[in-house]
């Protein structure tokens, strides 16, 4: 779905049956849009999108939100342009992604911070491991089941289709295959612990303002298991990033937490095997993509995990 601002901005009249000023696109993914706009003077932010799980999924999050995790509330899901929109409160700040090195580093407690909620959430009204189904619950029955069935190519993926890709790239292939048994050889010291995952922490999803975190937004790739895995993220992709080069994110969390009193046992060892399955993703989603670019970072990155 792609639409253009005279479209949305028609959409937004006639939804609100009132004037709408300064709608403006503010981000597209890979599967939405997103559109700013002011109605009755408050700002606001519209998506739209093909799916209505990925809505429904940040509208349940919002059961998790705390001062430490400010998750916006959906304030309308609904049906438009074959599609499906979200609406929720614009919230002011800058993308963690957007920050200078000075920035990032005076936001690195607040981030702690956030790993630490996200591992405090409560999640007792919830079962299941992995991703989040439609009524907020994992669709997996442990942990470690999660990260083995990375190679799975379902026919209800919105990536059905790349293994046969990948196949057709014997180098990538072999690489994707040698990597999968690191990870089999690892994966048992992970805990079957069930935190609440983001999952997509970079890629402007978390907005930051006077070194606060003040937004964590699009949930549609949250997961329940290990807390550790957002860290995996941060430090494996963090090379795109060159403010973020020279920051050990891994070293800070360690510090942090034993300040706090809390065990992290085989720490390097869960970490790695989560980089590796973030890794594995990546790949999985570039074959989808036939983005052979993007295929050789994630291996060259592969090579100096291994």
């Amino acid at each position: 779905m792609k639409l253009n601002l005279p479209d949305v901005q028609k959409f937004l009249t006639g939804h609100f049956k009132t004037e709408i000023i300064k709608v403006e696109l503010t981000g597209e993914g890979e599967w939405s849009q997103a559109f700013f706009f002011q109605e009755n003077n408050k700002d606001k932010v519209i998506r739209f999108s093909n799916l209505d799980e990925d809505f429904k999924r940040d509208q349940f999050a919002s059961n998790f939100a705390s001062a430490k995790l400010p998750i916006p509330k959906i304030e309308e899901i609904g049906k438009a342009f074959s599609g499906y929109f979200a609406i929720s409160s614009k919230v002011d700040g800058k993308m963690i992604d957007s920050l200078n090195q000075t920035e990032v580093q005076q936001a690195i407690p607040a981030l702690m911070d956030l790993f630490d909620s996200l591992r405090l959430s409560d999640t007792s009204k919830t079962h299941g491991f992995g991703a989040w189904d439609k009524d907020g619950n994992g669709i997996k029955s442990s942990w470690r089941e999660f990260l083995i069935n990375i190679t799975a190519d379902s026919p209800f993926s919105r990536i059905n289709g790349w293994k046969e890709k990948l196949a057709s790239n014997k180098e990538a292939f072999e690489i994707f295959n040698r990597t999968y048994q690191e990870l089999l050889n690892i994966v048992s010291i992970c805990p079957e612990e069930r935190h609440v995952i983001h999952n997509d922490l970079l890629h402007f999803n978390v907005l930051v303002k006077d070194n606060k975190i003040v937004a964590l937004i699009d949930w549609g790739c949250a997961l329940y298991g290990d807390f550790l895995y957002d860290l995996a993220m941060f430090s494996l992709w963090q090379f795109y990033y060159p403010t973020m080069k020279d920051i050990d994110f891994n070293k800070e969390a360690q510090h942090y937490f034993a300040q706090k009193g809390v065990s992290l046992p085989h720490f390097k060892e869960r970490l790695k095997c989560y980089q590796l399955h973030l890794a594995l993703d990546s790949m999985a989603y570039s074959a989808f993509k036939e983005n052979r670019k993007n295929m050789d970072l994630v291996i060259k990155r592969i090579k100096e995990i291994v």
